[in-house]
């Protein structure tokens, strides 16, 4: 309904978030991620959409875009964020945890973590993101359930106030803005789901499947 390529906006938001919540900084914590704006740039209004390169408070850190994912290699990808961290770090001495973060590539992309295409694939990379920054230990299935239910709320707020005739020939965004918005979104509400499937040692690949062909 909403044309959205729900793996790339999955791998887009885990990217944000690698850089909204650096391993050093939060570690064992459950603090949002504007605690750590002074030393990620990251804030409210600067740092959040995936669209481009976003302008950010702290000159030697930026959210880099990965919106070209689906048209380009993995590995392509991982090179060119390879690269960005390595001219960030060679630009500051600052011995801050920001400049500490271990590439997206390193943390997700690894020789047994290559598999994007399958739910199975995806709970990895997230149990993998949750579990080097400590956070298994919040990740109770009432916690998540309740994440999940925050997030469907910011899902519902980008269409509260329109009207049904807006959507009479799909889903049309207004700005480009506006629809990485709804994809952030829909992506939060993706990996709430995958992790409390994960948590509750539910395969949700295959019951999605299951219940499609009892649909049919």
């Amino acid at each position: 309904c909403c044309q959205s390529n729900m793996r790339k906006a999955i791998l887009t938001k885990i990217n944000l978030n690698a850089k909204k919540y650096p391993v050093e900084c939060c570690k064992g914590k459950s603090d949002k991620y504007t605690n750590y704006s002074d030393k990620t740039g990251i804030t409210k209004t600067h740092g959040q959409c995936t669209i481009e390169e976003s302008p950010s408070p702290s000159p030697s850190r930026s959210v880099h875009s990965v919106s070209s994912m689906s048209d380009i290699t993995h590995v392509t990808q991982m090179r060119a964020f390879e690269e960005d961290q390595q001219q960030d770090s060679a630009s500051d001495d600052d011995e801050d945890c920001a400049d500490k973060t271990t590439t997206w590539s390193d943390n997700y992309y690894s020789e047994s973590n290559k598999d994007t295409n399958s739910v199975e694939g995806m709970a990895r990379i997230l149990a993998k993101f949750a579990s080097e920054r400590d956070w298994i230990q919040f990740h109770k299935p009432r916690n998540i359930c309740l994440a999940l239910l925050g997030e469907l709320g910011e899902l519902a707020e980008c269409f509260q106030w329109r009207s049904d005739a807006m959507y009479k020939d799909g889903c049309k965004f207004e700005t480009d803005v506006e629809k990485d918005r709804v994809q952030q979104e829909l992506a939060d509400c993706a990996i709430y789901l995958i992790r409390l499937a994960t948590q509750c040692n539910v395969d949700l690949g295959k019951m999605c499947l299951l219940l499609y062909c009892e649909e049919k």
